[in-house]
């Protein structure tokens, strides 16, 4: 397809088509006609067994468009392309870097700050500090207006940190965002699943504890940092949280075991009520991650959970003015969320809230799980 042809359409380009980049793709290509927009995506490398993968997103309605030195063995394998990345880039409406850890910072110097203001180009979790910080729901009016200001860089946040930030602001922040109320402190140990399923590298053989790098102190581990500078930044709120983190050799789901304290007394229905009245929140009376997960392959879109966090309500304990409970992150799938709500908000301006409601409902958000 050449750019000519594209004249009309909202072009959304997605560099990178890993877990995360196929997750967006996917959910793009389920409102691309009703809402006029191109997907396109490229793969880096040009290895044998990719083919089957990038034929399958061009025959659901992607365009596959490689970098320029790349795109020789791509034709090689079968894959025919019309532009090449350095070709579109500067042609389209949003760029969703995908790539993995360190690579998207690498990939805004050397090719997205040289492109005109006008693209919305979104980056995720792990670049630290590439644009305005973002997710989904709880970050929408401080968005709009940095992006009326004239910023065009985000960063989506990481899975985790959405979950740990979805579980504080349904609970602590409720009623009154510019106070935290009488939300004292949060401490956070995170239960990390090692390699995605399907993934060939990152598998451990046994658990491991995540050492706490000094850039992240006094917050523990990164997840919490994250999440403390979101609130600050777009709530102007600084919370007392820390976090820990241990990876375990199972593909399934992350788990976060959380504790906060409070100033008053805890209820526990009110627990309960609160955390079912927002709406991407899931309540579960499952108990293990790989019932959870089986539930998304068999339920989900894509096999995915698209909720921010899943909360067991047989973990839920409290203890005067202390809150104990566990949750799930569907690892990818808030992230994926906040990707495509952030996209839409640069093609969408004005509606993208109203968009995002499409996917506000099975199989991509479930209020029990």
């Amino acid at each position: 397809m050449s750019i000519g042809v594209l004249a009309m359409k909202k072009r959304v380009f997605v560099v990178g088509s890993g877990s995360i980049g196929t997750g967006v793709i996917r959910m793009l290509l389920e409102i691309k006609d009703k809402y006029d927009l191109d997907i396109f995506f490229t793969k880096k490398n040009p290895i044998p067994d990719c083919a089957p993968h990038v034929n399958a997103l061009v025959n659901k309605g992607a365009c596959f468009t490689p970098y320029q030195e790349s795109r020789e063995k791509f034709r090689d394998l079968g894959i025919d392309t019309t532009d090449t990345l350095e070709e579109l880039l500067p042609n389209v409406h949003v760029i969703i870097d995908c790539t993995e850890k360190g690579v998207g910072l690498v990939m805004k110097r050397n090719f997205y700050e040289k492109l005109p203001k006008s693209i919305g180009i979104l980056g995720q979790g792990s670049e630290d500090g590439f644009g305005v910080p973002y997710v989904y729901y709880l970050a929408d009016d401080y968005l709009t207006l940095k992006r009326r200001e004239g910023q065009n860089f985000v960063q989506v946040k990481s899975c985790n940190t959405t979950a740990i930030s979805a579980l504080i602001y349904s609970l602590c922040l409720k009623n009154n965002l510019a106070d935290p109320g009488d939300f004292l402190n949060g401490r956070i140990s995170l239960l990390r699943r090692d390699a995605d399923v399907g993934q060939k590298k990152g598998a451990i053989r046994a658990p491991k504890i995540s050492k706490q790098n000094p850039e992240d102190q006094p917050f523990g581990t990164h997840q919490a940092k994250d999440a403390y500078n979101l609130f600050k930044e777009v709530m102007s709120i600084e919370l007392d949280i820390r976090s820990k983190a241990l990876k375990l050799n199972s593909p399934f789901m992350h788990v976060v075991d959380f504790n906060f304290t409070f100033a008053s007394r805890v209820v526990y229905e009110d627990i309960l009520y609160h955390l079912g009245v927002y709406p991407l929140v899931a309540l579960t009376d499952k108990e293990s991650t790989d019932e959870i997960f089986g539930f998304g392959r068999d339920n989900g879109f894509i096999g995915h959970l698209f909720n921010q966090v899943i909360v067991p309500s047989v973990g839920i304990e409290v203890y005067g003015n202390e809150l104990s409970g566990w949750a799930f992150t569907p690892q990818d799938g808030n992230s994926i969320l906040s990707s495509v709500a952030a996209a839409l908000s640069f093609i969408y301006p004005d509606n993208y809230l109203e968009i995002m409601k499409h996917f506000l409902r099975p199989p991509y958000i479930f209020t029990t799980v």
